[in-house]
């Protein structure tokens, strides 16, 4: 799936950020914020839930 949604995505965006001049920049964070948006929001999930649980519990 990663490389699916990379393959789409970094034509348009690298023709958009090349003319700014932060292709460079942009090029590296590209792969990286694709991969780590994917497994934040499950592991988030499961974590989220549980530092709520234990703030509302001690308090």
């Amino acid at each position: 799936l990663g490389l699916g949604g990379m393959s789409g995505l970094p034509p348009k965006v690298r023709v958009i950020f090349v003319p700014q001049g932060g292709a460079s920049q942009f090029a590296p964070q590209m792969p990286q914020m694709p991969m780590p948006q994917m497994q934040m929001p499950q592991m988030c999930a499961p974590q989220m839930p549980m530092p709520q649980m234990q703030m509302p519990m001690p308090q």
